[in-house]
C-alpha cells in the first residue's frame, strides 16, 4: 500500500525549501540512488540541483526525462531504439503541422477532406488536428468507431445536455410553481401571462416526470424538447411588478422568478435544437469525417517520429504506461528500486502520470498549489492535485499559507478570485496569508 504525503503550498511560501528539505529527511534513511526527484521544468531541476550540491546517484529530472530514462532501459521489450531523440514540444508541433497540410492537401479530392477544409479553413483545421493529436490518450478511444457509436455518443450528450439545461428542481420548481400560483385579480399582467402558459405546462408536467424516471427514453426525449420550443417565452417579466392580487411579494417574485428561468430553458433547447434527429446525425456523420481524417494525419506523423528514430512528450507518456500496466513484473523491479518519488508542482500533473508514478514506488512527497497550474494545454490536470488532498484531509497533508513574496493586496485578490473557482471542489480549503 502507498504511503503518500502532500503539501499544499501557495506561491512564495517555500514550497520549494519544503521539498528540499524532505529530500534531506529522506536521505538520511536510504540510498540516493533510490530516490527521484521530479518537477516540470529543467529550469527548477538546475534550481534544486543548485541548493542540494552534491547529490551522488540521486537522479532530479523532469517528468518526461524520469520516463524516458524507463523506456531507454527497456527499449529491447518495447521493441524501440534505446537511442531515440525527444521532440519538444515546438520541434513535434512544427513536424505534425506540416504533416497536416500535406496530408489534406494530397487527399484534397476526397470528399472527405474537402468538405472539412472547406468549413474551418486550413489553419483552424491544422490547429484542430494538432489539438487533438496533443490530447491523443482521450482521442484514440473514438478511432475506429462506426456512424452508430458516435450517433449514440451525441445522443447520450444530447440527452445530458437537457437534463442539464433543466436542473435538479425543474418540476417542483418551476412547472408545479406556475401551475399552483394564482392571483386573485385578472387584471394583473403577470397573472395573464402565468394563465396563457398552463396548457404547456399541464402538458409538459407529466413528460418531465416521465423524464426523470427514464432519461434514456428518446422519445420521451424527443417530446419534452418539441414542447419546450413550442412553449410560449414570456417578455418582460421584471417590469409585472403589480402585487395586486398576489398572496405577498414573495409569490410573485417565486412566479417571476419561474417564468425567468423558463424562458432561459426554451432559449437553449431551441438555440441547441434538441430533439431533432437530423441534427444529431449531421453531428455524428461529422465528427467520424473528422476522426477518420485525424487518424490519417496520426499514421503519418507516427510514421515519420519512427523514421527520425524519435518520441515527443505523447509518446514517453503513452508507451511508459502500456509498459508499466501491460509488464507488472517490469513494474515490480521499478517498485523495488525506488524507495521514494517526489514531485514538485504536482498541480502539473495529469492523470495518466499519477497512474504511472504510483506503480513505481510505495513512497511520494507532493508539493504544487492548486492555485498555480498553468499547463492545461499539456493536458495537466488539476483535478488531480484536489482528489489527492481531498483523500489526505487530516491525515498526511499539509499547507504553507504564509506568502513571503507578495503584497497583501495581490494575495487578497488571489484569495477572491480562485475562492469562486475551488471552493466548490475542495472542502476546507483556507485562504492563504
Amino acid at each position: 500500500m502507498s504511503s503518500i504525503e502532500l503539501t499544499s503550498a501557495s506561491a512564495g511560501s517555500g514550497k520549494t525549501t519544503r521539498l528540499i528539505g524532505r529530500l534531506g529527511e529522506i536521505l538520511l534513511t536510504v540510498s540516493p540512488d533510490s530516490v527521484v526527484a521530479i518537477t516540470f521544468t529543467n529550469a527548477a531541476v538546475r534550481e534544486i540541483r543548485e541548493r542540494i550540491g552534491d547529490a551522488g546517484d540521486l537522479a532530479i529530472c523532469t517528468i518526461h526525462s524520469f520516463f524516458a530514462s524507463i523506456l531507454k532501459e527497456q527499449a529491447l521489450n518495447i521493441g524501440i531504439s534505446p537511442l531515440f531523440d525527444i521532440l519538444d514540444e515546438n520541434e513535434s508541433a512544427y513536424i505534425f503541422k506540416e504533416i497536416t497540410k500535406k496530408t489534406i492537401l494530397k487527399n484534397v479530392s476526397a470528399s472527405v477532406y474537402r468538405n472539412i477544409l472547406a468549413d474551418y479553413g486550413m489553419d483552424n483545421l491544422v490547429s484542430i488536428m494538432l489539438k487533438m493529436e496533443n490530447r491523443y490518450s482521450l482521442v484514440k478511444r473514438n478511432i475506429g468507431l462506426s456512424f452508430r457509436d458516435f450517433l449514440e455518443i451525441e445522443r447520450n450528450a444530447e440527452h445530458e445536455l437537457l437534463i442539464s439545461i433543466m436542473g435538479d428542481n425543474f418540476i417542483d420548481g418551476v412547472v408545479d410553481v406556475l401551475l399552483n400560483s394564482s392571483c386573485r385579480s385578472e387584471d394583473n399582467s403577470l397573472e395573464r401571462e402565468r394563465r396563457s402558459l398552463l396548457p404547456y405546462l399541464s402538458e409538459l408536467r407529466p413528460l418531465a416526470v416521465r423524464y426523470n424516471r427514464d432519461s434514456t427514453d428518446r422519445e420521451i426525449f424527443r417530446q419534452l424538447s418539441d414542447l419546450l420550443k413550442e412553449t410560449k417565452k414570456i417578455k418582460s417579466v421584471r417590469n409585472r411588478k403589480s402585487i395586486k392580487g398576489w398572496a405577498g411579494e414573495e409569490e410573485m417574485t417565486a412566479v417571476q422568478n419561474a417564468m425567468l428561468r423558463l424562458n432561459d430553458i426554451i432559449d437553449q433547447v431551441k438555440k441547441l435544437n434538441l430533439g431533432d434527429d437530423s441534427v444529431s446525425e449531421t453531428a455524428a456523420r461529422y465528427e467520424e469525417s473528422v476522426v477518420e481524417l485525424f487518424n490519417d494525419i496520426h499514421s503519418e506523423f507516427a510514421k515519420t517520429k519512427q523514421q527520425l528514430e524519435a518520441l515527443d512528450y505523447n509518446d514517453i507518456e503513452i508507451m511508459t504506461h502500456d509498459l508499466i500496466f501491460s509488464r507488472p513484473d517490469i513494474a515490480a523491479s521499478y517498485r523495488s528500486r525506488y524507495k521514494y518519488i517526489l514531485v514538485d508542482e504536482y498541480q502539473d500533473t495529469n492523470s495518466m502520470q499519477r497512474d504511472i508514478l504510483l506503480k513505481l514506488s510505495d513512497n511520494f512527497y507532493f508539493v504544487g498549489d492548486a492555485k498555480q497550474s498553468i499547463y492545461r494545454f499539456r493536458n495537466a490536470d488539476v483535478s488531480v492535485f484536489i482528489e489527492t488532498e481531498k483523500s489526505l484531509l487530516n491525515k498526511k497533508s499539509d499547507e504553507l499559507r504564509r506568502n513571503y513574496r507578495s503584497l497583501k493586496n495581490i494575495v487578497g485578490f488571489v484569495n477572491r478570485s480562485f475562492g469562486i473557482l475551488f471552493n466548490e471542489m475542495v472542502e476546507n480549503r483556507r485562504e492563504f496569508d
